[in-house]
């Protein structure tokens, strides 16, 4: 249930009673990120935080489907399929779980039939399955919490010394690039897919700390290990790669096709030391790790990054 708000005994003449506030103003406040941040901070000291943390976490939810490829994309499976419908499944739950159910800990007010609604898609999650909620949500940040902001201590920075003369709602400010009403379509080229989040340094250093903070980082490590024998095909550096990866018991050993290893090691046993080899010998093993880390640490990381941008 919505918990009861501190009272601030500001009596600025920018009190709830004295302001329309209309949607274009909500879009400020959520689309700047110095504003966004003090209301968040004000919400959450005034027991209404977890109705701006569950509006973030439905838009990052919506975006989930436009992580994965196209029906139509040569790199789209029925395996990609099947990891977006467990993300869904996934991330709805945990927003259950957090945010919706009697007793949650972060408990948003909620219609009781639109909790029912939300149950009776857990099983089978859509995309759209929070938007009711989120309209909802948004209805009562914009009409209740928002004017009680507006006339606390926490806002009193923010209001220029000239805004009755201009009657202008806000200061001349930065807007932030991303507007919570974009995110939905809002894709960073470098999180799109996987090659193009290696062709750049500061996305692949994102995700290299993601997948070490889980505990994949062996994937990730073998496959650039291997784009990086690719460019010097040297024996020594093959069999580098096979003592540290591929051998049984290797020190970050990865899970490789058994029969794709043996047609790996049978290859290289025919080379001689010193020799130039294929830059193609590790081809069929590029391709295992580029399709395992796409559809699982990597979707993971798009998850987060999508989060991460909703809370910026």
């Amino acid at each position: 249930m919505m918990k009861t708000m501190n009272k601030d005994n500001n009596t600025s003449p920018y009190s709830r009673r004295m302001i329309s506030i209309d949607r274009e103003t909500l879009d400020y406040i959520l689309s700047d990120v110095v504003l966004r941040g003090v209301f968040q901070e004000w919400a959450d000291n005034n027991l209404c935080g977890e109705n701006l943390s569950f509006f973030f976490s439905a838009v990052a939810f919506e975006s989930l489907p436009s992580l994965s490829p196209p029906s139509s994309s040569p790199s789209s499976s029925p395996s990609s399929s099947s990891s977006l419908q467990i993300a869904l499944e996934v991330e709805s739950r945990r927003i259950y779980e957090q945010f919706i159910k009697e007793g949650a800990p972060c408990q948003i007010n909620l219609d009781y039939g639109e909790v029912c609604n939300i149950q009776a898609q857990l099983s089978s999650p859509s995309p759209s399955m929070f938007i009711p909620a989120k309209s909802a949500i948004l209805d009562l940040i914009q009409f209740d919490i928002l004017g009680k902001f507006f006339a606390s201590t926490a806002y009193s920075p923010f209001k220029g010394e000239d805004k009755q003369k201009t009657n202008k709602r806000f200061p001349p400010r930065k807007k932030a690039t991303l507007r919570w009403r974009d995110m939905p379509s809002i894709r960073s080229d470098s999180i799109t897919k996987l090659d193009k989040c290696i062709a750049d340094p500061v996305a692949l250093s994102e995700f290299m700390k993601f997948t070490k903070q889980e505990r994949s980082d062996c994937d990730l490590r073998l496959f650039l290990a291997v784009l990086q024998f690719e460019e010097n095909p040297t024996y020594e550096e093959a069999i580098n790669i096979k003592k540290k990866y591929l051998e049984e018991g290797a020190q970050d050993e990865v899970d490789i096709d058994p029969m794709l290893k043996m047609s790996l090691f049978a290859n290289l046993m025919r080379e001689d030391d010193g020799k130039k080899l294929s830059q193609n010998i590790f081809k069929q093993v590029k391709e295992q790790l580029y399709s395992v880390i796409s559809q699982d640490s990597f979707f993971r990381f798009q998850i987060f990054m999508i989060k991460r941008l909703a809370l910026i």
